[in-house]
């Protein structure tokens, strides 16, 4: 036996506990968030397995756990309603695709400039997406017809809320408060793997007659049996590829590459490591294409079991690996008895997975310090359950782009006025004293097309009878639009006869303002300084 296979010996001995403790997470919440995907349970199971298996083997991270999301489930049910489930596992493999495509063009590292508050306003409104989807499950109301917005079929529900079985109901409420009760009393419990198995008991005794005429709705009152020889292989004919498969596989594919990089960072921040974030990008584009092509649905990093992982003493990637081979044979051997979980039961894990997704943290500091990112996150999650997710991310990425622009429009200087042989700030004196004295504009960080015209503004309505100087010690980037602007000032000045230095100019920035005539016409009449220091004295002496 050579090193290499001690190696993995090793590393399965020390990961297999880790592996088991998720995988008997990862097969009752693949069930059901297949289910709330629009795809079934099985299509659930068939992605855990296989997006698990090929994330694990050519992922960069050693904690992360890749499969059904629920981040994503709320896209993919809206696109499952329309097109049909079947459109699943073709989303699955050109979002794969694309997500290839990211990585080759190491577009992963501009997600950076993606907000958190847009992150956690989308998942707010999936989180509320998922927990009023349930409504039918919680309320045992079948045979309705459905609608394209879940807002929709909120009001269809609600509307025949005279249909409710209150078997359903209760079982819903108990099963919903014996998750949140373990979460608190006994948190390093499996609720979900407790939860079901009771589940499991409770329906098989309604459906056999052990509860005499008491009957409630179980998964096989609405898939029939369930076993993993249903899920087939993908098979592409072109009348399957739709007009709109791009625009939603290009969601897809950036919610999948967010989710996964944010769930990497999260085992990172927990275990004191670092991922290598292109060998994860890349590997979650295998799993998609692969989940795919063996009729599974997208899949991305998830955060929850991910955190099991972590705290079951996981190691490396070979946890992932073991999981999805765990969650393989558990679903070959007891696949059929989860046929018997009611479907309240099912609602009520996808509502205590919903209310666990949302961070009410992050909305508590954004409404101490920032109400317009507050704003913008409500906005998105409002959007997401009125419309859809895709028009969410949307109109709260460019709202967030609007955001950042009319933040940074503001032109950051500092202005001083020397006079009489003191300093003072402009703000601090009367007009009087700023016309007499030397004015001091200290540029901050940058002076482009965002906050141009504010630095314009602001020194066309300072004027000296003695001199401005033009601080750019701290100017550290320019574009054209900056130089526009320069240009401006620099003939307002002139056009008002008013004696200006420019001063203190980076090497980088002196070499760009060097190719434009105006600067060398300036240079020729003495008006750059090395320093500010330099061009008091240049005042001073004349």
């Amino acid at each position: 036996m050579n090193m290499r296979d001690v190696s993995i010996l090793t590393q399965l001995k020390t990961n297999w506990k880790s592996a088991l403790s998720v995988a008997l997470v990862s097969v009752p919440l693949s069930l059901s968030l297949g289910i709330a995907s629009g795809a079934g349970p099985v299509m659930g199971i068939i992605t855990a397995i296989i997006a698990g298996l090929v994330a694990g083997m050519f992922g960069g991270s050693r904690f992360n756990i890749v499969g059904p999301a629920g981040a994503l489930s709320g896209i993919l049910a809206g696109y499952a309603l329309i097109y049909g489930p079947s459109i699943l596992p073709i989303i699955a493999l050109v979002s794969g695709v694309l997500i290839l495509i990211i990585w080759a063009l190491k577009w992963d590292k501009y997600l950076i400039f993606v907000p958190s508050s847009v992150v956690h306003g989308f998942t707010l409104g999936v989180a509320l997406t998922i927990g009023f989807g349930q409504l039918n499950f919680a309320l045992g109301i079948s045979g309705l017809p459905t609608h394209e917005h879940l807002i929709q079929n909120i009001f269809e529900t609600l509307s025949h809320i005279g249909l409710t079985q209150w078997a359903s109901l209760m079982t819903f409420a108990v099963g919903v408060a014996v998750m949140f009760g373990l979460l608190k009393w006994k948190p390093r419990l499996p609720n979900t793997v407790i939860l079901a198995i009771l589940g499991i008991g409770f329906g098989y005794a309604a459906s056999t007659g052990m509860l005499g005429d008491f009957t409630i709705p179980t998964l096989f009152t609405k898939y029939g049996d369930l076993s993993l020889t249903n899920f087939s292989l993908l098979s592409i004919s072109k009348g399957m590829f739709v007009p709109a498969i791009l625009s939603m596989s290009a969601v897809v594919a950036f919610v999948v590459v967010l989710e996964t990089l944010i769930s990497a960072k999260v085992a990172d921040g927990m275990t004191k490591t670092k991922f290598n974030q292109r060998r994860e990008v890349l590997g979650v584009g295998f799993a998609n294409i692969a989940s795919g092509v063996f009729g599974g649905m997208p899949a991305s990093g998830v955060f929850a079991r991910t955190s099991i992982n972590v705290r079951s003493g996981a190691t490396s990637n070979w946890s992932q690996i073991l999981n999805a081979l765990f969650v393989a044979i558990i679903s070959i051997v007891f696949l059929s008895y989860f046929k018997y979980i009611p479907l309240a039961v099912i609602g009520a894990i996808l509502v205590y997975a919903a209310v666990r997704m949302v961070t009410l943290e992050h909305f508590k500091k954004l409404l101490h310090h920032d109400r317009a990112a507050l704003y913008n996150a409500l906005a998105i999650a409002a959007i997401t359950v009125v419309y859809d997710a895709t028009a969410g991310i949307v109109v709260g990425m460019l709202v967030a782009l609007f955001i950042f622009a009319r933040r940074f429009s503001v032109a950051t200087s500092n202005i001083t006025v020397h006079c009489n042989g003191t300093q003072c700030d402009i703000n601090d004196i009367d007009g009087e004293t700023i016309k007499e004295g030397v004015v001091i504009y200290r540029f901050g960080g940058e002076l482009t097309y965002v906050n141009a015209k504010a630095h314009t503004d602001r020194l066309h309505e300072i004027s000296s009878n003695k001199a401005i100087v033009l601080n750019m010690k701290n100017l550290f980037s320019i574009d054209a639009d900056g130089i526009e602007a320069l240009d401006e000032i620099i003939e307002d000045f002139i056009a008002r006869k008013q004696t200006f230095y420019i001063a203190g100019a980076r090497p980088h920035i002196h070499e760009f303002l060097k190719q434009h005539q105006w600067f060398c016409d300036i240079h020729d009449t003495n008006k750059i300084a090395p320093t500010t220091f330099d061009a008091l004295r240049a005042i001073e002496n004349k």
